[in-house]
């Protein structure tokens, strides 16, 4: 689940450039072609561990054809133990000097509830802007008891102390759902090593994560290859991403959606023969996840559609 963007960039005065690709099973979203330059490609790593994904490409001029160039790419997973990671925004704001970071969290049929989790600080950063150490940090699925700074070692023997921000769960902690974290910290820290450690039954899980590409690596040159794995790329997306959790349902279900465009966005739901049954308008903004929540009479299978941005994405919602 690496959700890095790839663009190949390739430079060449009248020159068309065909490439293919070769990508083990557990990788998917990288795709063969000839153009003037590979679009932005976003790989996806489904497995435990890492997979390479080798690009072979071939200048053409004219009917002559150049020396083919290679171009491998690494795709980690973002996934610790049982629980998947997905880095949503890692955004920074010149005029506050500060980053935004929002982390989404999805247990997968994990044996034990969350406890806590802990987001580690770059190097030199102490404690983050926001939210405050004992505050409550409030979601649709759980409440969490901040504490800011919290400190923690890697586990190694003579590790140097590090610090982060702790949320711990009040109450019961997500299992087999997703929840998200975020959180503000000074300067600019877009493209930094960040510690996560989570805590489930009795032994912590742990990984290292660079947002929003989970780490992804390329032994291209840097002419060749850009990694843009962060929200700054300027990329836009034209589709809607949405799904329905839990699916199946018994009653009460989330239907989460990344909007396309700012402005209004709706959600509504519909029964098998096109009765609708609720509908739900919001304000939203661009690439920013939204999580809605619905509760229907009965057990039977639905049909959900999101509309924004002139696009519409939909759904089969199953009974339990």
């Amino acid at each position: 689940c690496g959700k890095a963007m790839v663009p190949i960039v390739l430079t060449g005065t009248a020159t068309t450039f065909t490439w293919t690709v070769s990508q083990p099973s557990g990788v998917t979203g990288a795709t063969p072609g000839t153009g003037t330059t590979i679009p932005g490609q976003t790989l996806s790593n489904s497995t435990a561990g890492p997979l390479t994904v080798t690009y072979t490409i071939t200048p053409q001029y004219g009917n002559c054809s150049g020396t083919p160039i290679t171009a491998t790419v690494t795709v980690n997973p973002c996934k610790i133990g049982c629980w998947s990671v997905e880095s949503l925004v890692a955004s920074y704001n010149q005029q506050t000097n500060s980053t935004t970071f929002r982390w989404k969290i999805c247990g997968n049929n994990c044996a034990a509830a969350l406890s806590n989790i802990i987001f580690g600080f770059p190097t030199g950063v102490t404690s983050a802007l926001s939210p405050a150490n004992g505050s409550t940090y409030n979601t649709a699925v759980s409440n969490y008891r901040i504490e800011n700074p919290t400190a923690f070692t890697s586990g190694k023997k003579g590790a140097a102390t590090q610090y982060g921000i702790k949320y711990e769960v009040i109450g019961e902690g997500i299992k087999i759902t997703c929840d998200e974290f975020q959180y503000v910290l000074a300067g600019n820290q877009v493209g930094k090593e960040i510690d996560i450690i989570i805590k489930a039954g009795r032994t912590p899980v742990s990984g290292k994560y660079i947002p929003t590409g989970c780490g992804n690596t390329s032994n291209a040159p840097s002419s060749l290859l850009q990694s843009a794995n962060r929200m700054s790329s300027g990329s836009v997306a034209t589709k809607i991403v949405s799904k329905v959790f839990p699916n199946p349902h018994n009653g009460r279900f989330n239907v989460e959606f990344v909007p396309i465009a700012d402005g209004a966005a709706t959600v509504e739901v519909f029964t098998m023969d096109g009765k609708r049954l609720e509908q739900k308008s919001m304000k939203v903004r661009s690439g920013f996840t939204q999580k809605v929540p619905f509760e229907v009479k009965g057990k039977s299978s639905l049909i959900y559609r999101v509309s924004n941005g002139g696009q519409t994405s939909s759904g089969r919602i199953l009974p339990n």
